[in-house]
């Protein structure tokens, strides 16, 4: 418990443990008598001790207690409907590449993490995050998997759409897809077809943004899909940073303009919420982490 207690008081290193392990406040947590909870060299060969299988094994064994504290659904707007989302992406940790699955809801919860080969090997990796977490989680897989360009290709949507999930990919740039093509050259003539464009704009006062949205329908994969253009205006940012336009595709097209937008801003969780806060907390960009 103590060991899992260092991300919370910041201790990076086992050295810095040991010198904490001493303070009585950090004793009374564990009704401890002793000169220190524990020492560096306690923990150091305890550690040795555990299998990694193990850990990995205890990291999912929260499941129950995230579904039991209802933190595993999420409103993306107000009023709106409760959702299971949840989050693939990649990372580097200290030279070496991971992919992780992350369940977002009230708070962010890794629950599978693999290691990559090398970059670029994200959409292998994927498919066993997918399978592990069907597996783990049941009929309580999230019902929206949020992703980013890489996995906008025909086995991405086969893959979350085989397990009664829907995807929402963000991107950039609309050249690299016909789909997204078509869609801009129909934003471009919506005068002329506006029972194919629906629209819908708003300010958000936690970003401090105005935000205007377009929305048409599809096909890929054989799936229908709505896609989106979103622009955003932040007036109190740099000139850089006061306008980004970016294109959103989903098969869910239940979900409302406002909803389709804010899909698209959680996908950053996974990266700031999840990958900066374990390097922030644990060094995981300095030091080999698995």
């Amino acid at each position: 418990m103590s060991i899992l207690l260092m991300p919370f008081y910041n201790l990076k290193s086992l050295l810095a443990f040991d010198s904490f392990a001493r303070k009585k406040s950090f004793k009374r947590l564990f009704d401890c008598k002793r000169k220190m909870v524990a020492s560096d060299s306690t923990i150091n060969r305890a550690l040795r001790w555990m299998n990694p299988c193990e850990i990995i094994e205890f990291q999912q064994s929260l499941v129950s207690l995230y579904k039991h504290n209802h933190y595993k659904r999420i409103q993306l707007v107000n009023n709106g409907e409760y959702k299971s989302i949840g989050i693939i992406d990649g990372s580097c940790m200290s030279n070496h590449y991971l992919s992780a699955f992350v369940l977002s809801g009230k708070i962010e919860y890794p629950l599978i993490i693999e290691n990559c080969k090398k970059r670029g090997k994200e959409l292998p990796v994927s498919k066993v995050l997918l399978d592990k977490a069907k597996k783990i989680l049941g009929n309580d897989f999230p019902h929206l998997i949020l992703v980013d360009a890489l996995y906008f290709n025909e086995n991405s949507f086969k893959r979350v759409r085989e397990k009664d999930s829907h995807i929402l990919i963000k991107c950039k740039e609309p050249e690299f897809r016909d789909v997204l093509k078509n869609a801009r050259f129909i934003f471009n003539a919506k005068d002329d077809v506006t029972d194919k464009v629906s629209t819908a704009s708003g300010f958000d006062s936690q970003r401090m943004c105005s935000w205007n949205i377009e929305i048409t329908n599809g096909e890929f994969a054989g799936y229908p899909i709505n896609i989106a253009h979103l622009t955003e205006n932040y007036p109190l940012a740099k000139d850089d940073k006061s306008h980004i336009e970016c294109w959103i595709v989903t098969t869910d097209l239940s979900l409302s303009p406002a909803e389709i937008r804010e899909a698209a801003h959680l996908r950053w969780h996974i990266e700031n919420d999840v990958f900066k806060r374990l390097s922030h907390l644990v060094g995981t960009k300095t030091f080999y982490t698995f």
